[in-house]
């Protein structure tokens, strides 16, 4: 009888370099997750941000359904000599009222930030930020009644509003501004002396759906850090670059490296500008809301040109 012997067969296990190139796999796949995700959740946040824009510009629809067909005021203040505006902006300087005649309402804003007076509360002296007040005190708080919609979710700040109004839109000249006529070249009072264009009502805007409404802010000129302060006045864009490179306002940019900056149009609608120079890229700019930064190297002039066209297109060029 033949014993057979069979030898058993060992396991063989990875070399080093296929462990290796198993781990190289596996750190791949795992970066283009990461990836993935990270696009998927800029998406997000970026879609949310375009809703929030949308709802704000649907709600001035909504109130001016409501107020005879007046448009909110994109301030956030009650400027110190107010008038009721039923002139020519180069004389109404000199008017007292504190009431607007067309609705016979107190004048008020879409949202308070005045930290002084009966409005106090609308801001938080330790923080230096806004409360909740200053958006329940608004004119548009019944309309929107969530500040959620005030922030976009991309804004690093803790700050409890993101966006601001259309300076042009809603006003009889840009912003009411609160200056004497004739003022320094470029600055606010120059601009309200010049371009008083009447858009307090939505009918009297040429072309809403390339308007914009809204937008993302990030005013430095209240704030004290990096991560307070609060959006002055409505978003002021001058409206004759020829004046020189003077920023009042600046968009803020959080899309990156896209550097889109969402907006809602006058009629609802959402688009987006793409930022082209590298200083405001960069957030370089300074800006005034009062009298204008200039940027004297002009790099920056495209982009001022390219807001300027979405002010009031048809009467602004």
């Amino acid at each position: 009888m033949t014993r057979t012997t069979t030898n058993p067969v060992r396991a063989r296990g990875f070399t080093l370099v296929e462990l290796m190139v198993v781990i190289a796999i596996i750190t791949l796949l795992v970066g283009l997750l990461v990836v993935a995700i990270g696009r998927a959740r800029g998406a997000a946040v970026n879609t949310a941000d375009q809703a929030n824009l949308r709802s704000i510009a649907s709600a001035a629809n909504t109130y001016a359904s409501s107020n005879k067909g007046r448009l909110p005021s994109p301030r956030t203040d009650t400027p110190g000599r107010w008038g009721s505006l039923t002139k020519d902006p180069k004389v109404a300087f000199n008017a007292t009222s504190n009431s607007r005649d067309d609705s016979a309402n107190a004048y008020k804003t879409w949202v308070v930030a005045e930290p002084t007076g009966t409005n106090a509360d609308t801001i938080d002296a330790t923080k230096n930020v806004e409360t909740l007040a200053a958006l329940e005190k608004g004119s548009m708080w019944n309309y929107l009644g969530d500040a959620k919609l005030y922030r976009s979710p991309m804004d690093p700040s803790a700050r409890p509003r993101s966006y601001s109004i259309n300076a042009f839109v809603g006003v009889l000249y840009a912003d009411d501004f609160d200056g004497l006529p004739g003022g320094s070249q470029g600055s606010g009072a120059w601009i309200s002396y010049n371009y008083g264009y009447d858009t307090r009502t939505l009918s009297r805007i040429r072309q809403p759906s390339g308007t914009f409404y809204a937008i993302g802010e990030w005013d430095k000129y209240k704030s004290k850090t990096q991560v307070d302060g609060w959006n002055y006045g409505g978003y002021l864009a001058n409206p004759d670059p020829t004046k020189g490179v003077k920023w009042f306002d600046a968009p803020a940019i959080w899309s990156t490296p896209q550097y889109q900056v969402n907006l809602s149009n006058c009629d609802g609608s959402t688009s987006a500008y793409q930022i082209q120079s590298k200083s405001l890229r960069d957030g370089k700019v300074v800006t005034d809301p009062v009298n204008g930064y200039a940027d004297f190297t002009g790099e920056s002039k495209p982009d001022l040109v390219g807001l300027k066209a979405l002010i009031l297109p048809g009467l602004i060029k």
